[in-house]
């Protein structure tokens, strides 16, 4: 399966990779409200493109966890309904492919050859990173997931074991900030 890597342009020349479910839907939203508050809609912007242009990215990174836990919650809204087993079965097994569950570290190797990849904790640092994306802070993240599974002690070592990139990239921001704090 090819990896196709998709990005949000910001007003400022930025760019985001979308990531799902690190803040896809209020991205989307900023970026709408910037684009009627300007006057200047171009509904071109809010459709993502598939190329980055050497640009700039922002990118939001999610406790793997949490992200995979809202990813469950995301492929269960419909009429499907597939367990936390099963879905892990598959991941492990390669057999499942779905959007919201392809790791964060691989979606950032679509950033290869931007000019910089800035990266923030989702979503502590989300409104920042809409700043510095040159567009206002939302007063609500949007698309809230509301019924998350629960994880057995088990369920949630395999998560971790298929998400260790993502793990020790989150830690590493999580460092950064402490350390950045106690200064």
């Amino acid at each position: 399966m090819k990896n196709v890597y998709k990005f949000f342009q910001f007003p400022n020349g930025s760019v985001i990779p979308l990531i799902p479910k690190c803040g896809l839907t209020s991205t989307n939203s900023a970026i709408f409200k910037q684009l009627i508050k300007g006057g200047n809609f171009n509904h071109k912007l809010l459709r993502p493109v598939y190329k980055h242009d050497n640009k700039p990215a922002l990118a939001p990174i999610r406790d793997a966890v949490e992200r995979f836990k809202s990813a469950v919650y995301q492929v269960n809204k419909g009429d499907q309904s597939i367990t936390v087993d099963e879905i892990l079965d598959g991941l492990e097994a390669g057999t499942y492919r779905n959007q919201h569950f392809q790791s964060q570290t691989d979606i950032l190797k679509g950033c290869e050859g931007c000019e910089s990849v800035k990266l923030y904790r989702f979503p502590e640092d989300f409104q920042q990173m809409l700043i510095d994306g040159g567009l206002d802070p939302l007063s609500e993240h949007r698309n809230k997931s509301t019924d998350k599974p629960e994880l057995t002690e088990e369920q949630e070592t395999r998560v971790e074991a298929l998400y260790a990139d993502d793990i020790t990239l989150r830690a590493t921001l999580d460092a950064d900030v402490t350390l950045t704090t106690n200064t």
